[in-house]
């Protein structure tokens, strides 16, 4: 696993910062598995580093190679402040996971429901 993931993984945004700040970096490039760093921080749950990511440029409607959106992975997670945050910077909350399902229709968690129909 690279620093890199290992960072986004645990949090470690001094690390991120780092790795985005040099020339040439691309933010949206999958790293692992056809995930972006986004997609990473998601699945980690870790809203500080989404929220740099994001500042540097992060697509927060980018799929992977499952065609999820980092908004599948929050949702999935049951997170709503990380769904809320995404909502908020453009996730298409309308986009449907890898099952052709709506992600409204996916989500378990009522308040995150709520949230996705209000978008």
């Amino acid at each position: 696993m690279s620093i890199l993931v290992t960072a986004l993984r645990s949090g470690n945004l001094e690390v991120v910062k780092e790795k985005f700040s040099r020339p040439g970096s691309q933010v949206n490039t999958p790293i692992q598995h056809g995930r972006s760093p986004l997609h990473i921080a998601v699945q980690a749950q870790k809203l500080d580093v989404m929220k740099y990511l994001v500042s540097k440029g992060a697509d927060v409607n980018l799929a992977d190679e499952d065609e999820c959106s980092p908004l599948y992975y929050a949702v999935m997670n049951e997170n709503s402040n990380l769904v809320e945050y995404l909502l908020q910077m453009g996730a298409d909350p309308d986009r449907e996971d890898p099952d052709g399902k709506k992600l409204m229709d996916t989500a378990k968690d009522e308040k995150i429901k709520t949230m996705l129909k209000n978008a």
